[in-house]
């Protein structure tokens, strides 16, 4: 640790705060847009709220640097951050009522914890209008890989990695479920719900285990395996382990 690595920190909250990160519309995990994205705030406000709360980024890394107490972050950036995810939850953004992109709130971010209802209105957007026969579309009309650019709302490229990111989502919601004393038909039901997406996606990979990157037109592209859904794939199996020890 130097005087030069304590400005560059610095340097990246002044950047946040010129930036107007809590307001200023973004490009978003999609590269596209600008709008200001519900992911694009609560990525931010998850590592502010990780610094502030826990002095280091996160527990796995080893070398744990109390960062907070060198350079402090503001209350203020965490009750802006907040407020502004607020107005535009449950909603991605202006233009998206719903989009894949919203599962980072949930994992890894885990910026909305124990805010249930919250969280199953996200998931429950997404299982209802976004997954298909082989993965989640990223949003409605998506044109990326889409199979028909002319008309592209129901043609929408179509990823396994988003059956992985659903499936640990919840697997994360029934931990915080029985940690608050939820209803055991609540636990229950989050539990289904991680092994059917999690069972889907191995429903959609070859027979020797291979995930791709995404189908059009009910067909893999040239990415198979890709290694981003295998290493999902992974999680959610470990995920679902953990659950079923810790949860009986």
């Amino acid at each position: 640790r130097s005087d030069e690595h304590v400005q560059v920190v610095k340097d990246i909250l002044s950047y946040l705060w010129t930036a107007r990160w809590d307001a200023e519309p973004d490009f978003g995990m999609w590269e596209e847009g600008p709008e200001v994205h519900s992911s694009s705030v609560g990525a931010v406000l998850a590592g502010l709220t990780m610094w502030h709360d826990h002095g280091f980024y996160d527990y796995k890394y080893r070398n744990h640097i109390d960062i907070s107490n060198l350079i402090p972050v503001s209350e203020r950036f965490l009750e802006d951050g907040a407020r502004a995810l607020s107005k535009i939850l449950p909603r991605e953004s202006a233009s998206r009522p719903y989009d894949l992109a919203q599962l980072s709130l949930l994992w890894p971010y885990n910026i909305l914890k124990d805010q249930f209802a919250l969280q199953e209105e996200i998931l429950d957007n997404i299982e209802k209008h976004l997954v298909r026969e082989h993965g989640v579309v990223r949003y409605p009309g998506d044109r990326y890989f889409n199979s028909n650019q002319a008309e592209p709302f129901g043609s929408e490229a179509q990823w396994p990695i988003g059956l992985a990111w659903l499936s640990i989502a919840y697997s994360k919601l029934t931990l915080q479920a029985a940690r608050t004393g939820a209803p055991r038909s609540t636990i229950d039901r989050f539990v289904e719900r991680a092994k059917l997406h999690l069972s889907h996606i191995e429903d959609v990979a070859t027979p020797d285990g291979r995930i791709a990157e995404l189908y059009t037109g009910g067909k893999a592209n040239h990415n198979l395996p890709l290694g981003w859904a295998q290493s999902l794939y992974i999680v959610a199996k470990l995920s679902l382990r953990k659950l079923l020890s810790e949860v009986r």
